[in-house]
């Protein structure tokens, strides 16, 4: 590990070797190629990745990670953190579907994949049962007022789960993005404005599960967590650096 730079609280950028980090995350393909282009031209990257000191796994920048492996670069610059810093948090993203239509076609694609879904009091109620592991999914419907449910199944799981909503929404045999807000207050508010009329939950993955996915190379769905991170640090490193010596 060669240190570009240290700080106050215990952090450094580095640059490290590729072949030893590990990412978490999966990706996704267009992003990556648009990545892999805008270095190519930059002949830098801008932001290093965000990367846990003790495990090596990748916390940001995922994308830059695979980009970086595919330019032939053997090594990355990353911002080296403690992750388990209690400054450093991990919250849900939650994705968001904005017709009727959409949400009908869930509900029945489910229900066909043989998971049963019941509606529960509130939104409380619906996140201690999925982070209790006895649901997968939870569902929240704006219906002129908000209507919760929680999917669920024998040995299921949220990766699996998702992948039964994601082909839900397929439109004319070509899969539809869905959009994912960071905030809860603000999935509400699009939910009550109806710019959207369902938002998902999905258990909380804690950083436990995190390190072992990474180490292991069995990484998480994209958006599967939302890391709440020290302030992403503007620090250029040419490309030509990170090359084999």
């Amino acid at each position: 590990m060669e240190i570009l730079e240290r700080f106050d609280d215990g952090s450094v950028i580095a640059l490290l070797e590729i072949d030893k980090l590990h990412d978490h995350e999966q990706i996704k393909q267009d992003m990556l190629s648009q990545l892999v282009a805008e270095i190519k031209k930059d002949k830098e990257v801008k932001y290093p990745l965000i990367v846990d000191k003790y495990s090596n796994v990748v916390l940001d920048g995922h994308h830059r990670y695979h980009a970086l492996k595919e330019l032939g670069c053997k090594f990355a610059p990353a911002h080296v953190i403690d992750y388990y810093d209690p400054h450093v948090k991990i919250e849900r993203w939650y994705p968001i579907i904005k017709t009727r239509r959409e949400i009908k076609s869930v509900f029945k694609a489910l229900e066909n994949d043989d998971y049963s879904v019941d509606q529960v009091e509130n939104e409380d109620v619906l996140k201690v049962v999925l982070d209790l592991g006895q649901a997968c999914l939870g569902l929240i419907v704006e219906n002129d007022h908000e209507e919760y449910y929680l999917a669920y199944k024998h040995h299921c799981n949220f990766q699996e789960a998702m992948q039964v909503v994601e082909r839900a929404i397929e439109i004319e045999g070509k899969r539809k993005e869905l959009d994912y807000i960071g905030d809860e207050k603000e999935m509400i508010s699009i939910l009550k404005s109806k710019e959207a009329r369902m938002a998902i939950v999905t258990p909380q993955i804690k950083k436990g599960e995190v390190v072992e996915k990474g180490a292991k190379g069995n990484p998480l769905p994209a958006k599967s967590t939302r890391h709440v991170l020290p302030e992403r640090k503007y620090y250029p490193v040419s490309l030509m650096d990170l090359m084999p010596k």
